[in-house]
């Protein structure tokens, strides 16, 4: 390996290496330092605009919009912070300590939040703080979108009553209208239809609108609408459907976290059951397993802090794939593709930001004019395949206790077999999964608690 890329690679390893902060903490950034001095400002009006929990709303809105300028929507929505604020020290201490996140990440929390009871908030909060917190170096703050959609997740493990943030449906029930667009030509076609629904539509609509352009058809949206309505085309749809292998909810891309009824009716749609691992294949295009692989991995685009969903990303190479000379140029590896929105994948081609890999999927982005910010995976696939320290001092705790009965049971009467792990027996149970290796071990003593 050259000797410069070992050095390069090295620094890039000691950077993942220092305490975790988020990427707008830089404090020898000017532009950075005039984004959080901001965001200090924000916290310093919500500070003077909260009121007592006894003073009339109405009354108090009009003062501060006159002394602030601002609508009656927008102070109270300062109102709603501070409050919040108030209520949840720690919460307040980590935005107050990083001073990285806006007023728009505050009203997501404010509003994100609002649906729950004041005991369910102090049960939340050590959540919600550790959403706020990096887990490496110059991470991208979280983007606003995005968190509201995870504090969505999390309100609903206590109400799902609670959920507020505009991804629940309000309409009394799924249906599709049309309506005139006003041109004397066109006219709206509006469904309204679950998340999970809504996604498997447009998959089939881009799946038929992909398969007549590769016969050499034009074929917009419409007309692949057209198609599924008038049972022209036999496009074959995939939708890939993430789920542990030991039960729980199910994620779909483009849909998140399915309810409990909602992953029940997908699981029992399955028609191929797909295990996840890494691979490599030759050629230039991924193969439909490591498109699932990458998807589940990424969740989102993986420039730091965007949140366009992976079904809505190109797979792209991170170290290019070379096209004459293959061998040559970056592999079609799952490790070596990640999900990129059309607007980063063209920033990354043509504005000459490097991207740095490693194996637990951070990724460290540096510009040509040496901004740097670092990536993390989000999808339910981003653990998968990781070996932590404390699981792999669990495995050689189990596999000896488990050695251990084999030779006790060895000197039973009458032995029907040999107790005795062999190397091809540990090495087999070192590659099963927790859950796999739970269900043997159960299994085994049951099975021998069932002997005569």
């Amino acid at each position: 390996m050259d000797p410069t890329y070992k050095s390069h690679r090295k620094r890039k390893f000691d950077q993942l290496r220092g305490d975790p902060y988020w990427a707008n903490q830089c404090s020898s950034d000017p532009v950075s330092e005039l984004a959080r001095a901001r965001n200090r400002a924000d916290l310093e009006l919500i500070d003077a605009c909260v009121p007592d929990p006894e003073t009339d709303v109405n009354n108090h809105a009009a003062r501060l919009s006159v002394r602030t300028g601002l609508g009656r929507g927008q102070c109270l929505a300062l109102c709603d912070i501070g409050l919040l604020l108030e209520a949840l020290p720690k919460l307040r201490e980590v935005i107050e300590t990083t001073l990285s996140f806006s007023l728009s990440h505050l009203r997501a929390i404010s509003t994100g939040v609002a649906g729950l009871a004041p005991h369910q908030l102090a049960a939340v909060e050590p959540h919600l703080v550790e959403l706020l917190t990096p887990v490496r170096p110059r991470q991208a703050v979280i983007g606003v979108r995005r968190l509201a959609r995870l504090i969505g997740d999390l309100v609903a493990e206590y109400d799902d009553r609670a959920r507020n943030d505009g991804t629940q449906r309000v309409h009394k029930g799924e249906g599709v209208t049309v309506s005139d667009a006003g041109d004397g030509t066109h006219s709206f076609v509006t469904a309204v239809l679950e998340r999970d629904r809504a996604t498997e539509l447009m998959a089939a609509i881009q799946g038929v609108r992909n398969q007549e352009i590769s016969q050499g058809n034009d074929c917009t949206q419409a007309d692949a609408l057209l198609k599924l309505a008038q049972s022209s085309t036999n496009a074959e749809i995939v939708i890939n459907v993430y789920r542990d292998a030991a039960g729980g909810p199910a994620w779909v891309d483009g849909a998140g976290w399915l309810s409990e009824v909602a992953t029940e009716e997908w699981i029992q749609r399955a028609t191929h059951i797909r295990l996840s691992s890494d691979s490599t294949v030759t050629g230039y295009r991924p193969s439909e397993s490591q498109v699932a692989r990458v998807r589940g991995r990424d969740g989102t685009c993986r420039f730091p802090g965007c949140d366009v969903p992976a079904h809505k990303c190109d797979l792209d190479h991170i170290q290019p794939y070379n096209h004459e000379s293959p061998k040559d140029g970056g592999p079609t590896s799952s490790q070596n593709l990640h999900c990129l929105c059309r607007r980063h994948h063209n920033l990354k081609t043509h504005e000459g930001w490097n991207i740095d890999r490693f194996e637990d999927g951070t990724e460290i982005w540096t510009s040509r004019e040496g901004d740097i910010a670092t990536s993390v995976p989000s999808g339910p696939l981003k653990n998968v395949g990781k070996q932590t320290f404390d699981k792999r001092a669990t495995r050689k705790m189990e596999t000896i206790h488990k050695r251990h009965m084999d030779w006790l049971l060895s000197f039973c009467e009458p032995v029907d077999e040999h107790y005795e792990l062999t190397e091809e027996d540990e090495k087999r149970i070192e590659s099963l999964t927790d859950e796999e290796l739970d269900r043997e071990i159960n299994q085994y003593f049951n099975d021998l608690l069932d002997g005569d």
